[in-house]
């Protein structure tokens, strides 16, 4: 998209590759119902791991249908700040609407990934009238500074594959918002997954003694094999001894700490792993690292906070011993559309972090 009149015009994009035109069938009216589109593993017994759509694969038609299927979207849509006029109004005349340019980028997206304009309306309208979930932090693991202006917390599973792929997410995320992004991660095993308790219990055992992301990466690198030797035998390979482990495996304190996790997730509504809430609002897109890009950009942007300088991350094996330096000179520039805006990024109590720039290094920060 590109401004023109106050407003913003269609642009078309490049094509997509057979590969790509396939997953587009997997969004469709269903999965933007439930909270964490895209491929993941359904709450509920039985069943096999997927998200619901369409079924079959949508195709991108010619660039001129997506133009249509944009400027209908424009006319269709509310503005997101709930005023009564349409998303082409809100875009063109509704400077005041901090929300204005994440709704239209979202349109754009959501156009380029094939859904109908039904579908792309109401997701729209289900994003910005979205309340936040007062999610309490207090002491869930999190990497990244607890004074960071966005959260994103995941309810996961550890047996749960779709939760596995979502962790490569992460590094290049808070490589690209050093300071400004926190990850927080909180339980949710479904009863589909036999062991999926008892590596949660593990974890959160580990994490009492400061290592529950050392757990955290055992547990998921051995994701096809957990039982209860296994996870013993990754206890031990931390320094655990397995008296004290189970211990701490079954004691109430853990026990409580799993109950709270799993209650807060009914509470938000979670209908599969893993559920995205960045400062609250429900993920209910994709979950692709452009993709969720935008949305810490939009909750940067509504804060009136600029993206800090990316580090940028030496390849291992390059000669430089795979370390990182921030980017020389300024951050990448944003894409060309006004300066996004988004979700609100002050906190309800407890839940998110302050709107105020993170003032810390972009070190993980973890809570007890």
């Amino acid at each position: 998209m590109t401004r023109g009149d106050g407003g913003m015009t269609w642009r078309p994009r490049p094509r997509r590759r057979a590969a790509r035109l396939g997953l587009a069938g997997l969004v469709g009216a269903a999965a933007l119902a439930a909270v964490g589109v895209g491929a993941g593993c359904p709450r509920g017994k039985g069943g096999a791991p997927g998200g619901a759509g369409r079924g079959g694969g949508a195709a991108f038609g010619p660039d001129e249908i997506e133009k249509r299927n944009y400027e209908a979207v424009l006319d269709d849509a509310l503005c997101p700040c709930g005023e009564a006029h349409t998303l082409r109004a809100c875009l063109a005349t509704h400077a005041a609407c901090p929300l204005r340019v994440a709704a239209g980028r979202m349109a754009t997206r959501l156009v380029a990934d094939g859904l109908a304009r039904s579908e792309i309306v109401e997701a729209i309208a289900k994003r910005f009238a979205a309340k936040p979930v007062a999610l309490d932090l207090g002491d869930t693991p999190c990497k990244g500074p607890a004074v960071a202006p966005v959260t994103i917390v995941e309810f996961a599973d550890f047996e749960c594959p779709h939760c596995k792929a979502a962790e490569a997410l992460w590094p290049p995320l808070l490589d690209r918002f050093p300071g400004q992004l926190r990850i927080c991660f909180k339980h949710y095993p479904l009863s589909m997954h036999p062991s999926a308790e008892i590596a949660a219990r593990a974890a959160i055992a580990a994490g009492r003694a400061g290592k529950f992301w050392e757990m955290h990466d055992l547990i998921f690198e051995h994701q096809e094999e957990l039982s209860m030797d296994k996870i013993l035998e990754l206890a031990r390979a931390l320094g655990f001894e397995d008296d004290a482990f189970l211990t701490e495996m079954t004691a109430e304190a853990s026990k409580k700490k799993l109950e709270a996790d799993k209650l807060e997730g009914d509470i938000a509504g979670i209908r599969s792993t893993p559920s995205l809430f960045v400062n609250g609002v429900p993920f209910t897109e994709r979950r692709r690292e452009a993709v969720l890009q935008a949305w810490v950009e939009d909750a940067l942007a509504a804060a009136g906070i600029a993206p800090a300088t990316p580090i940028v991350r030496t390849p291992a094996g390059s000669g430089a011993g795979g370390t990182a330096a921030p980017a020389p000179g300024p951050a990448p520039a944003p894409a060309p559309a006004p300066a996004p805006a988004g979700e609100p990024a002050t906190a309800p109590a407890k839940t998110r972090a302050p709107a105020a720039p993170a003032g810390g290094t972009d070190a993980a920060g973890r809570l007890p």
